[in-house]
């Protein structure tokens, strides 16, 4: 089977570097910018799970156009 035809994963060691980068680079965004962040992600977590599935990224890209 190619490898096209099989569904990625994030493996938890990549997920771990992305929230270690966050982290690292939280004091580069202010109060009010990390609460628009939040009510954005939101608005696109449509069944508050807490994550974005592929679904709901799928809809917030069309929504910012792209």
């Amino acid at each position: 089977m190619s490898a096209f035809l099989t569904k990625p994963t994030l493996g938890k060691q990549h997920v771990n570097e992305i929230r270690a980068t966050a982290a690292k680079n939280r004091h580069l965004i202010d109060d009010d910018h990390l609460e628009e962040l939040k009510e954005a992600f939101t608005l696109f977590d449509t069944d508050h799970k807490g994550s974005i599935d592929l679904r709901e990224l799928k809809a917030a890209m069309r929504a910012l156009g792209h």
